[in-house]
């Protein structure tokens, strides 16, 4: 175990320097390529052949720089080789869930699914919303035209081509987490308000479904709390979904029948 810790490190060590020398060597050669440019007709002939060769040396460093350039992505983006066995790396599950802000959370949630359908559409990968709570939201354009109240939205995302289907997961690994956001909302009234969205970035082969024994599943109904009229503040129509074996809790009240929101929330259980 020691061993494997050990290695682990030295490797990681290894990719770092790699990094840094390699950016290093990029800033280096940035400043050579900048080079001068003027009229030939204004230079004596010695005056031109010098400013010939460093034309030739502008040209190979401008060369190297775009090799090292590319090389630096590569180190930046590199899949190990455990993740190229364990995963489809050219499909990528994204998920985002509303947090702090109330409905302009929901408008912010909404803002981030077009920026990467947006992005996806730049980049010729195809962009499929395969999954949404509530389940109104995949109705038409509803998921970007306004706000997504509550529960989440779920999309997955294909790469095409060589170079996109190996980077992909690496460049939609770092958009997972919290994303913030301070503006005036269109719900607001003039006022600065505070935003914040989760970004959950999954591998295709993180995307299962597990078996779970009826026995294991604790049902409770309750009264949901929030808006939603006299209906849904004084009727038992929120479902709370206890695993027993691991504590795991889900409550759904995003529908207002009792049957649907237990059928949202088994859902949620299995995945």
């Amino acid at each position: 175990m020691l061993e494997q810790c050990k290695r682990n490190i030295l490797n990681e060590i290894k990719e770092l320097d790699e990094f840094v020398n390699t950016n290093k060597t990029d800033s280096r050669t940035k400043y050579a390529a900048l080079g001068v440019d003027c009229k030939e007709s204004e230079l004596d002939n010695e005056e031109q052949q010098l400013y010939s060769l460093a034309q030739m040396e502008r040209t190979q460093s401008r060369a190297r720089r775009d090799m090292l350039e590319d090389k630096l992505i590569d180190v930046l983006l590199k899949v190990s080789e455990k993740e190229e066995e364990d995963a489809d790396l050219s499909v990528v599950s994204m998920e985002f869930l509303p947090g702090a802000g109330g409905q302009e959370a929901g408008l912010f949630a909404s803002d981030l699914l077009r920026m990467y359908r947006n992005l996806s559409a730049e980049n010729n990968w195809q962009f499929d919303v395969v999954d949404a709570l509530p389940k109104s939201l995949l109705s038409g354009d509803n998921l970007f035209s306004g706000s997504i109240p509550v529960g989440r939205a779920k999309v997955t995302i294909h790469a095409t081509g060589t170079k996109e289907e190996t980077y992909l997961l690496k460049l939609l690994s770092a958009e997972a987490g919290v994303h913030r956001v301070q503006r005036v909302p269109v719900t607001g009234k003039g006022k600065i308000h505070t935003s914040t969205v989760a970004v959950v970035v999954l591998s295709a082969h993180d995307d299962i479904s597990v078996q779970i024994e009826e026995k294991d599943l604790k049902w409770e109904s309750y009264k949901p709390g929030g808006p939603g009229g006299q209906h849904a503040n004084k009727t038992d129509s929120a479902a709370r979904l206890t695993h027993l074996p691991t504590g795991t809790v889900i409550n759904c009240q995003n529908e207002r029948n009792l049957h649907e929101n237990k059928r949202q929330a088994l859902e949620l259980m299995h995945k």
